[in-house]
């Protein structure tokens, strides 16, 4: 319970403080499986199955280690944009808004990396059906 005199930053430092040490792990591995699904990094990892579900589901420090320094500063910036405001309820229009050299930044590369899925895999791409095309029979 916050007192009259407690700023809301202190509050949470103070709930911060309160965890045990198993809860500040478990809080730190959920961020920064967050920030690695917002990077769009199970694409990139080697674990089959974070690439499957498309969620960090192992270790985010690896990925993180491995990927992080790949990333534009820019980028970085527009994912801790992006988790403050989701902590404050901002939308992306508002963030976008706001920040708009970081999110294009955050776009492109959203694009990049959905370009190299493309690329990487086109087999697994859906085709679409053109319903107006005739089969070709022998």
């Amino acid at each position: 319970m916050m007192n009259e005199n407690e700023t809301e930053a202190e509050m949470i430092e103070r709930e911060i403080d309160s965890l045990s040490p198993q809860d500040k792990e478990r809080a730190r591995i959920a961020i920064f499986r967050w920030r690695a699904d917002l990077l769009k990094f199970p694409h990139l990892c080697p674990k089959g199955r974070c690439r499957r579900t498309h969620k960090c589901s192992g270790n985010p420090d690896i990925c993180m280690n491995l990927l992080a320094p790949f990333v534009p500063e820019a980028v970085h910036d527009a994912v801790a944009i992006i988790f403050d405001a989701d902590a404050d309820r901002v939308t992306y229009d508002e963030v976008r808004a706001k920040a708009p050299i970081e999110m294009q930044a955050y776009e492109e590369w959203l694009g990049k990396i959905q370009d190299s899925k493309e690329a990487a895999a086109p087999f697994l791409q859906r085709k679409s059906r053109d319903t107006g095309s005739q089969s070709h029979e022998p």
